[in-house]
């Protein structure tokens, strides 16, 4: 496995492209979806929880491919989670690093429909904020899943740290979607 800087510039590199591919293809991951929470009124809500079972379900599959491919990746993810679980208020830092995080996912979904304007390209909107999230080391609760379904540390506490990053992931995204509602207001 790859460790350090190195590791987090493939995982960076990796995650990049994913999210490329997801929002090429139009698909939904609960994370991006959290931009739309504001506008896509109430009765639509239902589509984030069926998006994190489906979600949740796309990512047990990978799992079990990766574990099936020899890809050894078990002792890092072990390390991950061990780092995620740490005892020093690992609630908070899985909270407030979901909401940087979801920040960053949040403006892969938005800046995109932005990029033309300013005669850039959109692929640089999506990869750059997903690129950064990973490279810091933010919490993405999808990929927390998969460290944790990986790493065969199915808790309570990896399950409550999930679903902690999860709530700061929705609300980066929120906040981010705000910005292109108020820029709207002052126009």
């Amino acid at each position: 496995g790859f460790a350090g800087a190195t590791g987090k510039l493939i995982g960076a590199i990796i995650f990049s492209l994913a999210m490329f591919v997801v929002t090429t293809f139009g698909l939904y991951l609960v994370t991006g979806l959290s931009t739309r929470i504001i506008t896509m009124g109430v009765k639509n809500w239902w589509s984030l929880p069926v998006s994190l079972v489906f979600n949740t379900i796309g990512i047990w599959l990978f799992s079990v491919c990766s574990e099936f491919s020899h890809a050894q990746i078990m002792d890092e993810a072990i390390a991950v989670m061990s780092a995620k679980l740490c005892p020093d208020g690992w609630g908070v830092h899985g909270f407030c690093s979901g909401i940087l995080c979801g920040t960053l996912i949040g403006l892969s979904v938005i800046v995109p429909k932005y990029t033309g304007k300013k005669g850039l390209s959109a692929s640089i909107g999506v990869i750059f904020p997903v690129f950064v999230f990973v490279f810091c080391g933010f919490d993405n609760s999808l990929a927390n899943v998969y460290y944790m379904i990986a790493a065969k540390q199915v808790t309570r506490e990896a399950v409550g740290y999930c679903f902690i990053a999860l709530i700061g992931n929705l609300i980066g995204g929120v906040l981010v979607s705000i910005m292109p509602l108020i820029k709207k207001k002052d126009e």
